[in-house]
């Protein structure tokens, strides 16, 4: 028996060890990157106003503080793993590695360009920003897009509106952890609220019935494949409250809610385009 495990680990080894060095370089290089004297540090970290090109990109992989890149660093290989797995289920495991690269490289330089516009004109109260976190969300973005797959593939759920309510529901929620009562923020949440609910609606009328009732006649379990949707939503609540933690700090980094959220975005859209170009 433990021969036959042994087996199975080299042969797993053996056929993805290009993805593995990949998942697991990447956080050596934000722990080498964090060792570096902190004037260099804040030359790699992107300024809103004095932005410098190679800054767009290393601003992604910088951290100020251990409790940040910690954070990072273990929200990353919790995601990492999920998508292996997620992507596993679907058969989809060749897209995994280019959904990682993808993420290390053209995802970061999406999020800056997007963070320097809208801090520039709209939102104005942040003027650097630095870490790995709009990347981790990314990856959480893929994991949720991998399970709207799965369900596209069991019940033939409709992919845009499974998509929309997740994107919807996890506004709700940022809305809800950080809700305070006053007119703005109420009415703000009494609108996603309504959104979700009408995504979700939409989404749900999509599943095929007599595929559903095909599963139910053959699954062990009848209530698993009724949980198919509402889990759904149960990832997206997980990744929501790793998204958007109650505490603002992550030691001495005010965390930055709009980059989790737009990376998060970036994820599903990611998939999305390499599922089109891969199928």
């Amino acid at each position: 028996m433990k021969f036959y495990h042994k087996c199975k680990i080299k042969d797993f080894i053996t056929q993805n060890w290009k993805d593995l060095v990949l998942v697991f370089i990447t956080p050596m290089i934000l722990f080498l990157l964090f060792l570096l004297p902190l004037d260099i540090k804040e030359m790699l970290v992107l300024n809103r106003d004095y932005p410098k090109i190679y800054t767009i990109f290393t601003a992604n992989f910088i951290h100020e503080g251990f409790d940040h890149l910690k954070y990072n660093i273990i929200n990353y290989i919790l995601s990492i793993f999920l998508l292996y797995f997620s992507v596993s289920k679907i058969n989809k495991k060749y897209i995994f590695g280019r959904l990682l690269l993808v993420n290390l490289t053209l995802v970061p330089i999406s999020i800056s360009l997007i963070w320097m516009s809208v801090n520039k004109f709209i939102w104005t109260g942040v003027e650097k920003t630095l870490g790995f976190s709009g990347i981790v969300s990314s990856i959480n973005g893929a994991v949720v897009y991998s399970y709207i797959i799965f369900l596209n593939e069991r019940v033939k759920i409709n992919k845009l509106y499974a998509t929309l309510s997740s994107i919807s529901f996890s506004m709700f929620i940022l809305i809800l952890i950080y809700f305070e009562f006053y007119t703005r923020m109420l009415i703000g949440l009494i609108i996603s609220a309504i959104v979700v609910f009408i995504m979700a609606e939409k989404t749900l009328k999509t599943i095929d019935k007599k595929t559903e009732m095909k599963l139910i006649k053959n699954s062990k379990s009848s209530i698993k494949v009724r949980l198919y949707l509402p889990i759904l939503y149960v990832i997206v609540i997980f990744f929501s409250f790793q998204l958007f933690p109650k505490n603002f700090a992550q030691g001495n980094v005010l965390t930055n809610f709009f980059i989790h959220y737009l990376g998060f975005i970036i994820g599903i859209a990611t998939f999305f385009v390499l599922n089109e170009k891969y199928k």
